[in-house]
């Protein structure tokens, strides 16, 4: 009898020792490593961003391509616009061509009024002859493209009498070269004249 009860006990104090051993308590248990417990937080391979989505990663659709500024949208140029109409390289349009479309030639003077009287186009006297006026001189120089008759050459925003295929220059890169340029502010006697320089051969050698 008191050998079973001891018995009894004894099994009484092991049973006693596993529910009580430290290890065996969940909270603030550590899991294995990898496994969270929390299957709401963690983030998927769905929200990290893909090659083709990530812009700073270089890809581009080949669908889409590059091209310079249309024709008609203003460009730079650095030149003595009284000398207009003046051509020249124009790398930032589509059709590589940078046109000041201006043909006003530049009266002799003595004051900023007689200069400024003769309308916006000039912006005053440098001592010896008008100057034409920047924010006109900008407004006029455009990009443009080369043509091969007048039906190359589409209206655009900020030309009102139409534009027309003409050769600009008898000198340089673009001699005799036709593009499409906004009649506002080229005479007619200028337009003519160039075309009978370039089909008389002489320039252009």
């Amino acid at each position: 009898m008191t050998t079973r009860r001891a018995c009894n006990l004894l099994a009484s104090l092991a049973l006693c020792a596993l529910a009580c051993d430290p290890q065996h308590v969940i909270v603030g248990e550590t899991l294995p490593a990898g496994d969270t417990g929390d299957t709401g937080d963690t983030a998927t391979d769905t929200d990290a961003p893909t090659t083709s989505d990530d812009p700073s990663s270089g890809s581009q659709d080949p669908s889409v391509t590059t091209t310079g500024a249309l024709d008609g949208t203003q460009c730079a140029m650095e030149a003595d616009y009284s000398l207009g109409p003046l051509i020249a390289e124009g790398s930032e349009c589509e059709g590589d061509i940078c046109l000041y479309a201006a043909g006003i030639a530049a009266p002799n003077c003595k004051t900023d009024g007689e200069c400024t009287a003769l309308g916006p186009y000039f912006s005053g006297c440098d001592g010896q002859r008008c100057v034409i006026a920047p924010a006109f001189a900008v407004a006029a120089t455009t990009c443009t493209s080369a043509c091969a008759s007048d039906v190359d050459c589409p209206d655009v925003a900020g030309c009102e009498t139409g534009r027309v295929c003409t050769p600009i220059s008898i000198l340089g890169p673009h001699c005799c070269q036709s593009v499409c340029a906004c009649r506002d502010f080229l005479d007619d006697a200028f337009i003519t004249q160039r075309a009978l320089d370039c089909a008389s051969g002489t320039y252009c050698q």
